[in-house]
């Protein structure tokens, strides 16, 4: 596991820096403090691409990895389903232990919802389903597999890594979670691209299997 992280070190890096970073953030600022900043220092341009990209974390993204992984591996293509499932399975049960509220119903609570003013056409969640970010352990654990696929490349790695960052500030900024939660899922995403991207390499041992192949696009015939 070690080989491959180091293997991987340029989406590992951003992606270590993300979680350093919020880590920090969350010892020194008071829980909630990071959703009424980002809150209060709104644009417009923000609202559009924060709505757009938060749609990254979601099944749409999933099916267009697969199609580009065909083109990689069909093993690779193969197993984004599964990292799909687990996702929503995993998010599910630690939302049901931790049962953390999300900012609306915290805020309200608070008496202090009257201080936030929400992105226009975003439909804010409740309950008490805040922690983990099923987003953002969404966009980890998928970006996380395609850049491990993609042997290391400095360039793929770094944008995969600011891409599933994004996802999970857009969290953040859309009213919907807390820094923790982000954070949190940010890690566990994490963990669960390189466990199936681990368990990839095991099923990966049989030489000439048929699911090692890919798509290729046919050669451009030259006329005379």
């Amino acid at each position: 596991m070690i080989r491959v992280i180091k293997d991987n070190r340029f989406f590992f890096t951003v992606a270590g820096i993300w979680v350093l970073a919020g880590l920090c953030l969350l010892l020194f600022i008071p829980h909630g403090h990071e959703v009424l900043w980002l809150n209060q220092n709104r644009t417009p341009a923000a609202d559009v691409f924060f709505r757009f990209w938060t749609r990254l974390g979601e099944p749409v993204a999933y099916i267009v990895c697969i199609f580009l992984l065909l083109f990689v591996r069909y093993r690779s293509a193969v197993l984004i389903p599964a990292i799909g499932i687990s996702v929503t399975l995993i998010s599910f049960l630690a939302k049901a232990w931790f049962h953390q509220d999300r900012p609306f119903p915290f805020f309200s609570k608070a008496g202090l919802w009257e201080q936030f003013n929400p992105v226009e056409g975003v439909r804010l969640l409740g309950g008490a389903n805040s922690f983990p970010s099923g987003h953002s352990t969404s966009a980890f654990a998928l970006f996380t597999f395609v850049a491990l696929n993609l042997a290391g490349k400095r360039g793929p790695g770094i944008v995969l890594a600011l891409t599933a960052i994004f996802v999970a500030v857009s969290r953040i900024y859309l009213l919907q979670h807390f820094l923790r939660d982000v954070v949190f899922g940010s890690v566990l995403g994490m963990l669960i691209g390189l466990s199936f991207y681990l368990i990839q390499v095991s099923l990966s041992r049989r030489p000439g299997h048929w699911l090692d192949g890919k798509l290729r696009i046919p050669a451009r015939k030259e006329t005379a």
